[in-house]
């Protein structure tokens, strides 16, 4: 959790030279949040606000999208109805 930071810094700074690096990391991000949504779990709780703030974290250095995390808080959204 605490290098969450770290990790999206990384990765934007793997964007010029290996762009399928980021390509690949949002897939697993999506995914995961996905499963976690489809298959709610106590104990997956922690990992899912890790996961979580890792998108919110590419978010601020601009290697997801406005409309990736509208999508994601959408589906939280709608889990809760």
């Amino acid at each position: 959790y605490r290098s969450i930071h770290a990790i999206a810094n990384v990765a934007a700074k793997l964007r010029r030279q290996k762009p399928e690096v980021c390509i690949r990391l949002l897939d697993m991000i999506v995914e995961e949040l996905q499963w976690s949504i489809e298959h709610p779990a106590f104990k997956d709780q922690q990992r899912t606000l890790t996961v979580a703030r890792l998108l919110g974290e590419l978010y601020v250095t601009s290697l997801a999208s406005g409309q990736l995390i509208l999508q994601q808080l959408y589906q939280f959204h709608s889990l809760c109805l």
